[in-house]
């Protein structure tokens, strides 16, 4: 509801015993670089399948309760590409549609990118939640931005701290 209202994301998290809300660029971790020396391996992948709408459908009944009215908010370029991939929802406040179509097609009317790190140098600071500079070439993108941490898992053996990490979100810079 939150993301929903503000445009902002915000990540709950256990600290110590004390439960902290805080946006993610909040919760930067600078002391920690993912690039091609800092990662053992990384696999990339980008899809249309999850999560990726160009046109928000929004069902409301009309003041008298009597007509059941929508609210469309759509990207014609994207529809004109991948066909339509439309979201629905039945909102209660109507007032709210078109802010909350443009606030959802803002925030889905993209490709869904992701990256998972393996064997990456350990930072105990970083947690999910957190945001990481990570500097990538990945073929048909380049990666030069904070990416938001959405897993991790560190790993402590014979002195050596590693961590995996699932990675999304940052502005990539598409070739295409």
């Amino acid at each position: 509801e939150t993301l929903m209202a503000t445009g902002n994301t915000y990540t709950l998290y256990d600290d110590c015993g004390k439960l902290m809300l805080k946006k993610p660029t909040g919760m930067k971790v600078t002391s920690c670089l993912i690039d091609a020396e800092t990662a053992e391996d990384y696999s990339y992948s980008r899809s249309i399948d999850q999560d990726v709408y160009n046109q928000i459908k929004l069902e409301y009944q009309s003041d008298d309760g009597k007509k059941v009215k929508f609210y469309y908010t759509r990207s014609k370029k994207n529809i004109s590409k991948w066909g339509t991939l439309q979201y629905f929802e039945k909102i209660d406040y109507p007032k709210l549609a078109k802010i909350k179509g443009e606030v959802l097609l803002k925030l889905y009317n993209r490709v869904s990118k992701t990256i998972n790190i393996s064997g990456a140098f350990g930072n105990a600071k970083v947690r999910a939640g957190s945001l990481i500079p990570v500097l990538l070439n990945l073929g048909d993108d380049k990666v030069s931005s904070f990416l938001l941490v959405d897993k991790v898992t560190h790993m402590f053996e014979n002195g050596v701290h590693k961590m995996d990490l699932d990675l999304s979100g940052g502005d990539f810079d598409s070739s295409q």
